[in-house]
């Protein structure tokens, strides 16, 4: 069983190194929600083999060493977040929602050393011409020229399952639980999820071990007066960034902490 303060420790460690491109003490966390009321994601980490057309236009196959975090279920679909960090820049590729269990090969397939996924919408993970569409339309020619040589992907499952990189400026343990907080600068698609329910996933990892941790728990927007040092803190890395004060201040406050590393597929 793994506790805050040892999850706090493993953050110590990645604040001063982990993003030094920001100019500002940070760690890169995943959010991962789902739009299904009281429920958590299934999250984990995949090495990244390679990206390809899919059957139609604007679909890709994603190929993946390691396995996933589990089954998929009835009416979940599976979420990959493959993103060029120093770039701010990357993208959600979604397979179809999975009708039925005996229909899995609609989603994912099986393969000699891990998955193979059927991506059927790619939405952006930063800003772009495309959230002006309500259907994102991303070019996979964009996709490709964006991630295409990226080593990792995160993953997420679950419900209208969203995962999408937040940068976490100030963390603290308190009466035993680990809260993290994150700025946000407009209402994407993670903040709608929230909206609906606020229980959600923090997947920190450290990227060359590719290992870290799972922190399930509820992510909730907070006042900036009631939270001063972190709202110094997150103010300070957004100026470093050149992308002025956030609209929003959010925590996420851990209730359930796992382990997380690139999983061996499992034996045929």
């Amino acid at each position: 069983m793994h506790s805050g303060s040892e999850v706090g420790a493993f953050l110590d460690s990645l604040r001063p190194r982990q993003v030094p491109w920001v100019g500002y003490p940070a760690i890169l966390g995943f959010l991962a929600t789902a739009g299904s009321r009281g429920t958590h994601p299934s999250v984990g980490v995949a090495m990244l083999d390679s990206l390809s057309p899919g059957e139609a236009p604007n679909e890709v196959e994603i190929r993946l060493r390691g396995r996933l975090p589990r089954v998929l279920l009835s009416g979940e679909t599976v979420t990959v977040s493959i993103n060029r960090y120093e770039r701010y820049c990357g993208f959600q590729i979604k397979t179809g929602v999975l009708s039925s269990v005996e229909a899995a090969r609609d989603c994912y397939e099986s393969t000699d050393d891990g998955v193979l996924l059927h991506g059927r919408r790619t939405y952006t993970t930063h800003h772009s011409p495309y959230e002006l569409q309500f259907y994102e339309r991303v070019p996979l020619e964009e996709v490709l020229g964006t991630v295409g040589t990226v080593g990792h992907a995160v993953i997420a499952m679950g419900m209208e399952a969203n995962i999408s990189p937040r940068l976490l400026f100030h963390h603290e343990l308190r009466g035993g639980t680990l809260h993290t907080y994150h700025g946000d600068g407009v209402a994407m698609k993670t903040f709608r999820n929230l909206s609906e329910n606020p229980c959600a996933v923090m997947l920190i990892l450290d990227f060359e071990a590719l290992r870290g941790y799972s922190l399930a728990g509820r992510c909730e927007e907070v006042s900036r007066e009631d939270n001063p040092q972190a709202t110094r803190e997150i103010d300070g890395g957004f100026q470093a960034l050149g992308f002025g004060r956030p609209n929003r201040i959010f925590r996420h406050s851990c209730e359930l902490i796992e382990a997380v590393e690139v999983c061996a597929p499992a034996p045929p």
